[in-house]
């Protein structure tokens, strides 16, 4: 949300927001479908973003307003459980992306998380995401 000022007075209220891939809500049916029965989003925005889109898309457990060493030290907690798969394309997802059994930077993601990630993206995640989940 940004508030837009003239002088010392409001002048407008301009609310932005990164659109949602087309293929968000289907990437989750099929990993779902694949057997992945535990799908964490980890989001540097506020809680009640990241809420709304995981609603949007079917997650249901979202860690919000975290730094990029948030993020990698959830991974690292979480392999714990299991192998992670770590799907991201920011620079600030790298870390993460680093220390999960699998990195995996989607389709037009930044050069550096390209780079950090076991796997670059090319096409639909839709396509590809149950091949890259086969092997972890």
């Amino acid at each position: 949300m940004l508030l837009l000022a003239a002088g010392k007075n409001l002048a407008g209220i301009l609310c932005v927001e990164d659109p949602l891939r087309e293929d968000a809500r289907d990437v989750i049916k099929h990993l779902r479908q694949e057997g992945i029965s535990r799908i964490v989003m980890l989001t540097g925005d506020n809680a009640r973003v990241g809420d709304s889109i995981a609603r949007r898309v079917g997650i249901g457990e979202v860690r919000a307003e975290l730094l990029p060493e948030d993020k990698a030290r959830i991974v690292k907690e979480l392999k714990s459980e299991g192998r992670i798969i770590m799907v991201g394309d920011g620079i600030n997802d790298s870390p993460a992306l680093a220390a999960a059994d699998m990195g995996i930077a989607m389709h037009g993601a930044a050069d550096f998380a390209r780079e950090t990630a076991d796997v670059a993206l090319f096409d639909s995640i839709v396509h590809e995401a149950g091949v890259m989940a086969d092997g972890v």
